[in-house]
């Protein structure tokens, strides 16, 4: 098949596109194109041809210019399946539908409550905002060949379409356990947390727990701030002083720098839809190695149990965070059964080779329908 995949927001790279779905696409026999709006021109890597539309800088821009370069440039591939990643692009999928192509729609996100807790939109445009967008995406996709998302909750949302949960599970072959070290007695014990920094992923929590821990730590935080405002305002809090921040890193600093410490922090703050998300991080943790301490969502409760690599606390709790690192940090035999576990059953219930099987099969099934269709 000759797939595009479409998207004016993600980064050319991104994890779960580019590095999963394209890559796992190319890799099972398919031309797979990647047209996205980032300015860093056109490239080929790992078999996926990258079109560059050129990156527009407002929001508005984005979803109306760019959007329309993309439209352009998939209608000349002429390609047999398109599939959209970003709720911008709903219209361009519609189009692309009007033609007679296939398309597919990747929900990443609960947009309808993600609306809700964005910081840029006042809340009496929110509401209203979030109920317009869920009624325009639910009829747009009775029109899309497929569905594809992350979560039982959204499959459920979308239960009356054609569609498949693609869990955001790592691919092994990027976290190694090979070369880690057991903690050595008396060393400090190392913490991180990996990913965008935010109020609502939890860095306020995450700094104010360093002031009651009570062992010798290390903080490694690594990833880029949402905004410049609380940049500054982290790195005016009294614990700052106590991080190693690296900003953002590629896949393979981030892999590395996970094989040299303990436990990692995903102790996202209850929005409403985090707590019905499956957090990648926590996968990417257990997978390299590492314990993890994780908010205590019920589904979140149910994954850490079923990896049995980790612990579950209040993350609007500082103290229960930090009380929850120096019990691990005082107690090896714990810590290491944990750091054993999680990859082993990560390889066993969370990896990435059964959810590729998966979008395999189901973009087989979406192309078989339509040619039979189409032959009828």
């Amino acid at each position: 098949m000759e797939i595009v995949h479409l998207s004016t927001v993600h980064p050319r790279y991104d994890t779960r596109i580019f590095v999963k779905e394209c890559s796992t696409l190319f890799d099972s026999g398919n031309s797979v194109t990647l047209i996205l709006a980032d300015g860093k021109g056109d490239d080929v890597r790992n078999g996926v041809v990258i079109k560059d539309v050129c990156k527009d800088s407002s929001r508005l821009k984005r979803a109306s210019l760019s959007a329309f370069r993309v439209y352009k440039k998939a209608v000349e591939m002429n390609a047999d399946i398109y599939h959209f990643h970003d709720p911008e692009l709903i219209w361009v999928g519609l189009l692309l539908k009007l033609k007679g192509h296939i398309v597919i729609y990747d929900v990443h996100e609960d947009v309808p409550q993600q609306i809700l807790r964005k910081y840029w939109i006042p809340k009496v445009v929110a509401y209203p905002l979030s109920f317009v967008f869920s009624c325009v995406e639910r009829f747009a996709t009775k029109f899309f060949d497929g569905v594809v998302t992350v979560t039982p909750t959204l499959v459920a949302r979308f239960s009356k379409r054609n569609v498949v949960e693609i869990c955001n599970f790592p691919k092994l072959e990027e976290f190694s356990t090979a070369n880690r070290k057991d903690k050595l007695p008396g060393s400090p014990i190392k913490i991180v947390y990996v990913g965008a920094i935010s109020k609502e992923r939890g860095i306020i929590e995450m700094l104010d727990a360093l002031s009651h821990i009570e062992s010798d730590f290390e903080f490694h935080l690594v990833g880029p701030f949402i905004s410049k405002d609380l940049e500054l305002s982290a790195k005016s809090h009294p614990n700052w002083k106590a991080v190693k921040f690296y900003g953002w890193q590629g896949r393979e600093e981030i892999s590395e720098l996970l094989s040299t410490t303990d436990i990692g922090l995903v102790v996202l703050q209850p929005t409403g839809d985090y707590e019905k998300a499956y957090p990648v991080k926590l996968f990417e943790y257990l997978a390299s190695g590492n314990a993890v301490i994780a908010s205590k969502f019920p589904l979140w409760e149910e994954l850490v149990d079923k990896a049995k690599g980790g612990v579950c606390v209040n993350p609007q709790n500082p103290l229960e965070i930090a009380r929850a690192i120096d019990d691990l940090a005082n107690d090896s035999g714990a810590l290491r059964s944990m750091q054993k576990s999680g990859p082993v059953n990560v390889a066993k219930y969370f990896s990435w080779d059964g959810e590729a099987k998966k979008l395999i099969m189901f973009y087989k099934s979406i192309f078989k329908d339509i040619e039979l269709g189409n032959k009828e």
